[in-house]
Order: C-alpha cells, then structure tokens, then sequence
C-alpha cells in the first residue's frame, strides 16, 4: 500500500505478508514500474481511480488506484492512495470459477512469439505451437492477450483440465479394474467348479489306477461313476485291464509251459551267456553233470559249462557255431563226453543255438545235452555183429569146398566099387550138393547183406566225423 502526495512522492509505504502477518517494505521494481509508466504526477485536478494488471519481473499484481481528496471530497486530489496484490494463478482461476488448472498473465504480444505461441486474429488470440510445452493429454493450454494498467497488451495464459478426457480415463480405468476383478472372481468360481467336476474326479481315477498299478493286479477293474467322459475313459482303462490280463495269463501259461517243458525233458537243457556261463539247467542236466550238489552246496557258485564238457566244446566252438548260425542259419551239434563228479565220462551229444533278444542282438546259448550211451551201445553191438558175418561168410564158403571135395570122391569111389549100390549112393550125394548149393546161394545173399550193412555202417561214420 501507498500514498502518494500531489507532488509524487511516497508519505507512506508498506507491504503486509498475509501468511505470516509481518510488515515488509515496498518492492523496488513495484515502485519504478509505477514512475516509468508516468502514474505520479504534479497535476492530480482530473485525477480519477483506476485499476489493473501490473507486470513485474517475478509477479503479477493487481493495482487499484484512488485519489485522495478533502474532507468534503471536493476540490482537487491531494495525492493517491495505491494497492497493490499479488495474483496466485490457481487462486485466480478459483476466483474466476472457470475450470482452469492455473491462469498466468505475463509478457506482452512480442514476448509470446518467442515463448511458443503464434498471433490470431490480429493478435488477440494466441495458437500454442507444438512442442513448446510438455504434452499432457488430460490438459488443454490456451493464450490471449488483455490491458494492464497502462493500457499495454499483456498475455493471460490458461491451463484448462479436459473434463471428457478425465472423466473417460477415469471410467476407463475403472472398467480395466472391474474387468480384472470380474476375471479373477470367474477364474476363482470356474477352478472351484473345475475342481470339483473335473480334477476331484481325475484324482479319484488317477488313485484308482495307481492302486491296481501298485498292487500289479491287472484283473482289477475300476469302478467309476460320475462325468460322462470320465466314464468312457474309465472305461478305456478297464479295456486296457482286460487286454492286459489276457495277455498276462497268457504269458504265465507260457511261462508255465515252458517251465513243465523244461523241468519235465529227458533232454539235459542248458542256458550259458556267451562265456559260457551257466545261467539255467533242468534237472535233468543237474543230475547228469552232478553239478545239483555243487549248487546245493553253494548256491551262489558259478559254474561254467565247458568245464563239465570234453576237450570238443570249447570258446574256439563257440564261435564256429555262431558263424555257422550266422551263414546258414542252422544248429550246431557234435557228439563228445560230459565229465560226472561221479561215474566219470559219459558219452553225449550236443546241439546249440543263439538266444537272441527282441532286436536280434544275441545274449546267450541255449545247449540241448543228449546222454547217447545207448546209441554207442547199440553202434558197439552193430559193428561185432558185422564182424561176425564176415567171419561166418568166410568160414561158410571155406566150408562148402571142403564137403564138395569129399562128395566128389564117393561119387568117384561108388561108381568103380560099389555096383548096384552106387547109383543110391551118387542120388544121395546129388542131395547133398543141391544142399550145398542153396548154402551157396545163402552165402551171395548174406555177403550182399554184409557189404550193405558195412556201407551204410561206414557212411554213418564219415558223417559224425564231417560233423566235429
């Protein structure tokens, strides 16, 4: 506040700090602006109030002025009482009761077209040029110009808030935030909803299923009720069961076959890795090699095959026997002996294959043992008995000679003695040449016989030994 004389010159001059209630002096760059613009003068006599903008250098103020005359208010004005406030922009557009975030007053029409505004309308209205201000897509800035005090052009800036945007944000925001709550709240129903009707069931056939698993009894069946495609797939499951079991059943009739088979064969039946090993023998093999004590003994021994059998089966054979497999596809056999803890030696014979795994890859030997004791008794027996055929066709047609040589003399002795007599005597020794005769022929036959026997004895021999 200040009074001014008529000659211009400050009687009283203070500035009042409302928040805190203190007493400050005047602003120097108030009181210049006030001089420059030739407000104080000597000749106060059509002096009238006023008021405006005034544009400092840091603020804003708005000014009143009033002339101060006599008691009667007659007569010239004896001086000017001044006053002057600050203008907060906010508080300003409160005052207005316009939507304005901020109004800002400052500079003149030339000031603005270097601070990012451009002239309208004769100067009036100003367009904000873009990128002079920072974008913020929930406000809208404008510009126009007004008189200070003096009558000058200033700028009124506006920063005005978009009431549609705001509001659109807002609901938008606020549909975001109801879709999200919406979604959580169905997604929290549909996995309780799902649990129940669907993984509650899973578990319940999933433990079903993992009890007949556990317990290996394919001949269980689950017995589901509840969710149609959890029926069917129960169902499936207990077909699988069905499925399964035959083919158990039938793997244990198998196994069941082939283990009576195998305990049950003459045949001595030996399984060897391809060391020779023994992995597996009937009992019939056990009780043969008298291996059943050691293993009795020491169940835990291992035993290997080739050492109960002959020089003749050994690594080296092994090998030929897996090339033979290997070119023509067909079992190894020859004959040797097999030692017994025992009764010592015993003649066999041995025919041996590949046991091959489900992708051909061999992994073991199976070894047939067959006790041929009897055969080579029975070999024994054929060979003397070809011997003594020979012997008895020999001592045969030596025998023959020699009855035909004394029938030859009583025939010549009864001609030349014997008269009347002789021709009995030569009828008779007819007879007995016609005996010896048929001996004869029995002889060509038995020495036919002989000569096949002992080819076929002889080919039967080449064949054992192209065998070995």
């Amino acid at each position: 506040m200040l009074f001014l004389n008529e000659s211009g010159d400050v009687v009283y001059g203070h500035a009042f700090d409302p928040d805190d209630d203190t007493v400050t002096g005047i602003p120097e760059d108030f009181k210049k602006n006030l001089i420059d613009h030739g407000i104080l003068y000597n000749d106060t006599s059509d002096f009238e109030s006023s008021a405006g903008i005034l544009v400092l250098n840091e603020s804003v103020m708005l000014v009143s002025a009033y002339p101060i005359h006599t008691g009667t208010g007659e007569g010239p004005a004896k001086g000017v009482l001044i006053r002057g406030t600050y203008i907060d922009p906010e508080e300003m557009a409160d005052e207005t009761g316009s939507n304005a975030v901020s109004l800002t007053i400052g500079g003149t029409s030339g000031h603005t077209e270097g601070n990012g505004y451009s002239p309208v309308d004769e100067g009036i209205v100003f367009h904000i040029k873009e990128g002079s201000f920072p974008r913020n897509p929930g406000r809208i800035h404008a510009a126009t110009t007004t008189d200070d005090l003096y009558g000058d052009p200033v700028v009124l800036e506006s920063e005005t808030e978009r009431i549609m945007y705001t509001q659109g944000f807002t609901a938008l925001v606020y549909i975001f935030f109801a879709i999200i709550v919406i979604t959580i709240i169905s997604a929290a129903f549909y996995l309780i909803v799902i649990r129940k009707s669907v993984f509650m069931q899973l578990e319940r056939l999933g433990r079903d299923a993992g009890e007949i698993a556990e317990n290996k009894d394919p001949g269980s069946r689950i017995d589901f009720k509840g969710n149609p495609e959890f029926m069917q797939l129960a169902e499936s499951i207990n077909k699988m069961l069905c499925s399964l079991e035959d083919a158990t059943c039938g793997k244990m009739e198998s196994e069941m076959k082939y283990g009576d088979l195998f305990d049950s064969s003459l045949d001595d039946i030996v399984l060897t890795d391809l060391e020779g090993m023994i992995l597996d023998a009937n009992p019939a093999f056990l009780n043969m090699s008298g291996i059943a004590e050691v293993l009795k003994e020491n169940s835990d021994r291992s035993v290997c095959l080739f050492g109960v059998i002959e020089k003749e089966c050994n690594p080296d054979a092994v090998e030929k026997m897996l090339d033979l497999w290997e070119k023509v596809n067909k079992p190894f056999k020859f004959e040797t002996g097999i030692l017994n803890l025992k009764t010592g030696s015993l003649p066999v014979e041995i025919t041996s294959w590949p046991l091959s795994d489900e992708k051909g890859i061999i992994k073991g030997l199976w070894w047939l043992v067959r006790d041929i004791s009897e055969k080579r008794a029975i070999e024994e027996i054929r060979s003397n008995a070809i011997s003594r055929i020979e012997d008895n066709i020999e001592k045969m047609a030596i025998l023959n000679d020699e009855i035909r040589n004394p029938l030859a003399i009583i025939v010549g002795l009864a001609e030349i003695k014997c008269g009347a007599a002789s021709e009995e005597i030569i009828r008779q020794v007819e007879k007995i040449d016609q005996i010896i005769n048929l001996l004869d022929r029995g002889w060509l036959s038995s020495k036919k016989v002989h000569e096949f026997l002992k080819k076929q004895y002889l080919q039967d021999k080449e064949l054992k030994k192209s065998q070995k």
